[in-house]
Parts: C-alpha cells; sequence; structure tokens
C-alpha cells in the first residue's frame, strides 16, 4: 500500500556523549524513522547542549495492525535496559509504544528518581544558558572590553614597552647581577667552562700572561687600554690555536707557549 504507515522501535545514541534514547515512531519509511530526533525532555535538552549528532538503530518495524504486540515488544525492550534508573538512557518514563502520558496514580512523574533525572537535565541547561548570558554581559562593559584590549596589545603598547625597559635597566645595574654576570663571563659559574691554565706572549713587547682563557681576555683588554698595539685576545681568537685543520704560530700578534 502507498504511504503505508509502520510503527518503529529505535535506540537512538548520541555520538559525542555516548548518551542512548528508547523511543518509537509511526511514519512512512525507514529514513524518516531514521531522521526523526526524539521527543523526550531530557534528550531535546541534551541535543540543544551537545548538537544534533546521531545514530539510529532500528530495533522492531511493525504494522499498525500489531500495536498490542508492538508495546509489549517496547515494555520488554525498557525493562532490559533499565532505561528510568539508568544513566545511561535519557528516558524519563517508560516507553509503552503507545501514544500519550500515563495518568492519575500511576504517573511516573511522582517517581522521585524520574523527577531527579528532569530535573538535572534542565538546571544542566539553564545553567549553562545563564553562564553565557553573563559572560556576555560582563564582557560587553566598556572597562572590560578595555581592559581586553589591552591584554592583546601586550608588547605593542608603547607604554607597556617604557614599563619593561625600565625594569630591565634596574635589574641590569642591579650590584647582585652585575657581581653574577661577572661570575660567569670567568667561568667560575659556568660548569662547561675551560678552567685550564694556558700561558701566552706577545712577540713585540715579550708580556706573559698565563691563566684560564677567561682571565687571559681580560688582562689583554686592560693592556689594550694603555698600548693600543696590544691587540686583545677573545676566546674565539685563543681557540685558533687548538685548530686540527691547521697550524696556528701567531694571533693578533701573540703566540702560545
Amino acid at each position: 500500500m502507498a504511504n503505508a504507515k509502520y510503527l518503529y522501535l529505535m535506540i537512538k545514541t548520541h555520538q559525542v556523549t555516548g548518551l542512548k534514547y528508547l523511543c518509537k515512531k509511526v511514519t512512512t519509511s525507514d529514513s524518516k524513522a531514521i531522521s526523526y530526533k526524539g521527543s523526550g525532555t531530557r534528550w531535546n535538552n541534551h541535543l540543544k547542549v551537545h548538537g544534533n549528532h546521531i545514530n539510529t538503530e532500528i530495533l522492531a518495524k511493525y504494522d499498525l495492525d500489531k500495536i498490542n504486540e508492538f508495546s509489549q515488544l517496547c515494555l520488554e525492550y525498557s525493562n532490559k535496559f533499565d532505561i528510568v534508573k539508568s544513566n545511561e538512557w535519557a528516558n524519563l518514563i517508560e516507553e509503552n509504544g503507545l501514544m500519550g502520558a500515563v495518568i492519575g496514580e500511576n504517573n511516573p512523574m511522582k517517581n522521585p528518581k524520574i523527577l531527579k533525572k528532569m530535573i538535572m537535565s534542565i538546571n544542566d541547561v539553564v545553567y549553562k544558558k545563564k553562564a553565557c548570558i553573563r559572560a556576555s554581559d560582563i564582557n560587553s562593559r566598556p572597562e572590560v572590553k578595555e581592559k581586553i584590549r589591552q591584554s592583546k596589545l601586550g608588547n605593542k603598547n608603547p607604554s607597556k614597552r617604557k614599563e619593561v625597559k625600565e625594569k630591565i635597566k634596574k635589574s641590569i645595574n642591579c650590584p647582585h647581577i652585575i657581581d653574577y654576570l661577572k661570575k660567569i663571563n670567568t667561568g667560575i659559574k659556568n660548569p662547561m667552562a675551560d678552567l685550564t691554565e694556558y700561558a701566552f706572549k706577545h712577540k713585540t713587547t715579550g708580556i706573559v700572561l698565563s691563566g684560564t682563557k677567561y682571565k687571559i681576555e681580560d688582562e689583554t683588554k686592560k693592556l689594550n687600554q694603555t698600548n693600543k698595539l696590544i691587540l686583545i685576545l677573545t676566546l674565539k681568537n685563543m681557540n685558533e690555536f687548538f685548530r686540527k685543520n691547521r697550524k696556528i704560530n701567531s694571533v693578533k700578534g701573540w703566540i702560545k707557549l
């Protein structure tokens, strides 16, 4: 029969969170049953928060005239999966396969466990909406906007750059920092420093300097201040004497003893 309707029993599973929902649908085709999102309160609230990312498994498909058999099957699956009590399921009441809800003394909404699941679901949505509203309200305030703008500028802010430069300048001029830098430069604080004693002689003046490379470099600086012909020996210059691929006899007028 064209456009004949069927009873579908399905499990809807959220692809991201794994929450499940047992539901029924009366429709004409499998594709329409699969596209049906579900109508449960907690389930729909969950979709609003986490998005409509749903997998569908069709458990059964019945003709409309087999409503009693279909209803029995729905109750069997409801009990099998314990959909009301289990936190893995979004159902607040058993799926009976029939239209409408049960009323009177058997109203499942009087069940404390069902009410708890519903309240948790509603509170979750309400809390997140309020949090978004508060954040939006705070960020829209002029003083907050300006603070965010300044924080994004960072070092691009001229006043910020000037302030940082002043702090660096003060820290460098601190006696403790100066003393520490001197110790590093002399190799005292450097565990990888070469502390071997060397001796170098100036070919023109005959001056002999001995000690570590750091000390000799420092002494040549002092000599250079009084005699510009005596060139400063740097660590790089002194390392020239130890190159394996060629023999060095003199560097800047100094010879190695």
